[in-house]
């Protein structure tokens, strides 16, 4: 059995480190029910790299319950800087069919306008689309200001 000598060590903390700063996955999936549950599924997706968003439910009691981070997609070789843990190009979320509230919070930016919510119905066995669009309202004091645009697409068969 080697041991683990120092520089072995300060090379795998450089790796660790340099790994915190790699591209964005291009798809997480997040799915907390159980394996005899039913299940329909929301996919979010963002359209800048340089914003990522954290993405939230609303539960019956108004909490918001964190689901992950989403961004767009990076060019090769981008470097990638997280504030809040790496983002995803696609966030996957497993929920149980129905309706369901969504918001965002821009992990990069400060946003003035308020949280916009997204209500949708999630139906079984389907995948609903969600793309996440930053519009640019201006800019003051060197401070940018955005209004959040969801899109939502066509629902797709899970399989």
């Amino acid at each position: 059995m080697r041991c683990l000598t120092t520089s072995n060590l300060a090379l795998l903390c450089v790796g660790l480190w340099f790994s915190g700063c790699s591209t964005p996955a291009p798809q997480t999936s997040r799915d907390t029910l159980p394996p005899e549950a039913r299940r329909g599924y929301v996919e979010f997706s963002g359209d800048r790299a340089d914003h990522r968003l954290i993405v939230y439910e609303i539960d019956s009691r108004g909490k918001r319950q964190r689901l992950g981070i989403v961004s767009g997609p990076t060019e090769v070789g981008e470097p990638a800087i997280y504030v809040a843990g790496p983002g995803s190009e696609r966030l996957r979320v497993a929920l149980a069919p129905g309706r369901h509230r969504f918001t965002t919070d821009n992990v990069n930016l400060k946003k003035d306008p308020p949280d916009k919510i997204l209500e949708l119905e999630v139906k079984e066995g389907w995948v609903t689309p969600v793309k996440i669009f930053h519009a640019l309202l201006g800019t003051s004091n060197f401070r940018s200001q955005y209004r959040i645009i969801y899109t939502v697409g066509n629902p797709f068969p899970a399989h």
